[in-house]
């Protein structure tokens, strides 16, 4: 079953804990067994053990992953506009007055209220039910998307402009 559903390039996952779902395991991209009613063989095949057999915490753990690629989509959003404004600033101020406009000293604390503030990004969570209802991101998707690269070039201009 996994290989025909698995043709069609969507996200597979399956769930088993006998002898006979090794291979279902082994072809899905994502294999669950059960901790305690699992045999050994189950849960070698498998790439995550649901330790307390219960359906839901593959739920949450679907949840979980959604708000931490969120998360690193954000962050990575937010180190990349400073990261560019900061490079575009310094070229710029370089070939147009022929000196480095920034010190080191000021990148580097520009840098560290960065890290700072990313960890915060990285702290925030999208709430887990509007996660539940978009359409899975796939394959195909990149961590940075077209309207992100759109809304980072936009950022880096207007820091740039101010």
């Amino acid at each position: 079953m996994a290989s025909k559903v698995n043709r069609t390039r969507e996200i597979v996952a399956t769930i088993g804990n006998e002898t006979n779902d090794i291979t279902a395991l082994k072809a899905a991209d994502v294999g669950f067994a059960m901790g305690t009613k699992g045999n050994a063989l189950t849960k070698e095949a498998s790439d995550i053990i649901i330790l307390d057999d219960n359906f839901n915490t593959i739920v949450k753990a679907v949840m979980w992953g959604g708000q931490v690629y969120d998360s690193i989509a954000r962050t990575s959003q937010f180190i990349l506009t400073i990261n560019f404004a900061t490079i575009l600033c310094i070229f710029i101020g370089a070939c147009l007055i022929k000196e480095v406009p920034l010190r080191i000293a000021q990148i580097f604390w520009i840098n560290s209220i960065i890290a700072t503030l990313a960890s915060l990004a990285l702290a925030s969570k999208v709430s887990a039910e509007d996660l539940l209802t978009c359409k899975p991101y796939g394959w195909i998707r990149p961590l940075i998307t077209r309207s992100a690269m759109k809304n980072i070039i936009g950022h880096v201009f207007y820091q740039l402009a101010v």
